[in-house]
């Protein structure tokens, strides 16, 4: 399959690839090899990054979720989780990303210091789930929702 031809300017030469072979169909899930032909040097190039096709959404479990009161006021939270491949966790309170993990493990340990632009959340129920994001950007279901109290300083 061709993804890009033609003549180039000299320098970095950027192609977008929509993972669609040569009829339009998607490609299967798996590892692509990319090669680069130069016709006029008579060579081609295996090079050397594979690219990965991966549709299949990952999926996320919370095991268990504990917020902490370190001082009237301040409540930070503690959940743990297993995801069904390499994947971030998202932890969303009311609807806001709140904690982008930079572990990609199976089972962790996800904290959020329970503050909002340095301050900390207002007093009250608050909704709270985690989501999936595996390395090629597909996102889990959400969990359940998990309602947590914030009690008054």
């Amino acid at each position: 399959m061709t993804v890009a031809e033609g003549s180039f300017p000299r320098g970095d030469v950027h192609v977008r690839w929509d993972g669609r072979d040569a009829s339009g169909e998607l490609v299967p899930d798996g590892v692509y090899y990319p090669l680069v032909e130069l016709q006029r040097a008579g060579r081609t190039i295996d090079l050397p990054n594979p690219i990965r096709v991966d549709t299949i959404r990952p999926s996320i479990r919370l095991r268990s979720l504990r917020p902490r009161v370190f001082r009237p006021g301040v409540q930070n939270l503690t959940a743990a989780y297993t995801v069904s491949e390499h994947a971030h966790a998202l932890l969303f309170v009311d609807g806001s990303r709140r904690v982008f993990t930079a572990s990609k493990r199976l089972r962790y340990l996800l904290h959020w210091s329970g503050k909002v632009h340095s301050r900390a959340i207002r007093p009250g129920r608050h909704e709270v789930w985690l989501v999936a994001e595996d390395l090629a950007g597909n996102r889990s279901a959400p969990t359940p929702v998990v309602i947590v109290r914030v009690r008054r300083p």
